[in-house]
């Protein structure tokens, strides 16, 4: 009988129709383009960010110094109130394609000359608001234009003086010298050009980054492919497996673990074929077995057939049997009760079943009110057929009271061991009444002979006395 081999790994469920099958090469290819992807983004927004303060600190360090020189070379200018030569140092400042306006202030912050570069262009205030912690400190601020909505960077240098109320030129002990404000050079700068450098910057990176990021795509699609090429071949030959397809050898000639997997699946495949045919010597003996234990089991299911109509009969006969019948084990706890016996007790079959004797069957004797010896007890110790009847009264479930006759006898295999106990009763409290009453009645009807003796003796008595005091008189 040929070797049948089940599929049980790729059963169409309701799951796996409706839910997408992405291959192992698809999944690898996800995760690696991703990781290139987002470390690609990473770096780039690195770089670009990197550019950019770069660019803005450049750009202040060059506002910086330039506000610096020009304070250096406006310091007498400033002194001297010399509008023409700061208007020819303000000038100077147009070649400077990053500023937007400058203005040189007094040390009230006062315009003394300013000039913008810039068309629309609305100088704002100094900086009101704020002071300098240092001589040496430079304020920066973000201004918004109005007129032309543009964003500036508004920068506050202070011209610091060495000399006292005069200028250093005119004292002749310098000891005194000190620094102390003089004016201010308000310089605003634009970012144009940094932002022009930056657009430069971003545009030529990003091409770069995409060339890269094209070319890891595509190592990442080769190798898959090389990767997931074997692997591929290795599942067709597992699928092959699972339908019981064994005749197709396994070549796959890479160096790597994946030759390994092969290696071992081959032998799998030599196994298998081994196993098949020991497979197939063993089905024809299951076989035959097979029928051997058809005929056992119908042989086997007739005698159970019989068993149960047995059992039905016992169990017909019990239900019309009048007396109580209680069938126990050798423990003493109850496993079968007729009706009978389940009216007499109170107990149900399912709720005595499992229960000792002496719970369900309560048994007291008649005039002294104790409880009696366990029947069950009696006939399990003696091995014999035990019988007790007359002052035996049982208590129900309820507390009804009747007296009982019953018996006890033991239940034996076939091999003459005990196995349980059979307890038989019935209700004897009516004849028992019956009983009483013709006895009642009996000793009435004697004590009436007495009395009718008595009467006839008195009467004959009395007829002699009065018959002797008529003789007297």
């Amino acid at each position: 009988m040929p070797c049948r081999f089940f599929r049980m790994g790729h059963m169409n469920t309701p799951q796996t129709r409706t839910k997408a099958r992405l291959t192992l090469g698809t999944k690898f290819q996800i995760l690696t383009i991703s990781l290139i992807v987002v470390t690609s983004l990473a770096t780039l927004l690195f770089f670009i960010h990197h550019e950019i303060s770069n660019s803005y600190q450049d750009l202040l360090n060059r506002g910086s110094n330039i506000a610096k020189i020009v304070a250096q070379n406006s310091e007498y200018a400033i002194y001297a109130e010399d509008n023409d030569s700061l208007s020819q140092l303000v000038e100077s400042l147009a070649t400077y394609p990053d500023i937007a306006y400058v203005s040189i202030l007094n040390q009230q912050r006062l315009p003394l000359v300013y000039r913008t570069f810039r068309q629309n262009v609305q100088i704002p205030g100094a900086f009101k608001n704020r002071s300098f912690e240092g001589t040496g400190q430079t304020l920066y601020e973000n201004y918004v234009n109005n007129k032309d909505g543009r964003r500036y960077i508004n920068t506050l240098t202070p011209v610091v003086s060495r000399s006292g109320f005069a200028t250093e030129l005119f004292l002749a002990n310098k000891s005194h010298i000190r620094s102390r404000i003089i004016g201010y050079i308000q310089l605003g700068l634009t970012d144009e050009e940094v932002r022009k450098r930056i657009h430069d910057f971003v545009f030529s990176t990003s091409i770069i980054t995409s060339f890269i990021l094209c070319i890891g795509i595509l190592l990442v699609l080769v190798m898959t492919k090389r990767i997931t090429s074997p692997i591929k071949k290795l599942a067709s030959v597992a699928q092959d497996i699972s339908e019981g397809k064994l005749d197709d050898d396994i070549s796959i000639k890479t160096r790597d673990e994946i030759a390994d997997l092969a290696q071992a699946f081959q032998r799998m495949l030599v196994n298998l074929r081994t196993y098949r045919h020991q497979v197939e010597e063993r089905t024809t003996e299951l076989t035959e077995t097979n029928e051997l234990m058809k005929q056992e089991i119908e042989e086997r299911r007739r005698t159970e057939e019989a068993l149960a109509a047995e059992k039905e009969r016992l169990a017909v006969t019990l239900r019309s049997i009048g007396d109580g019948v209680i069938t126990t084990d050798i423990q003493g706890r109850v496993f079968l009760m007729n009706s009978a016996a389940e009216e007499l007790t109170g107990w149900g079959h399912e709720e005595g079943n499992g229960k000792f004797i002496d719970e369900v069957f309560y048994i007291i004797d008649t005039e002294t009110r104790r409880r009696c010896e366990d029947p069950v007890d009696m006939a399990l110790n003696f091995g014999m057929k035990r019988e007790l009847s007359g002052q035996v009264i049982l208590i129900a479930r309820d507390g009804t009271e009747r007296m009982i006759d019953k018996i006890a006898a033991p239940i034996r295999d076939q091999e003459s061991n005990i196995i349980g106990v059979v307890l038989a009763f019935h209700d004897v409290t009516e004849q028992r009444k019956m009983q009483e009453e013709l006895l009642r009645t009996q000793k009435l009807e004697s004590i009436g002979l007495l009395a009718g003796g008595i009467a006839h003796d008195f009467n004959n008595l009395l007829t002699a006395i009065l018959g002797n005091v008529n003789l007297a008189k």
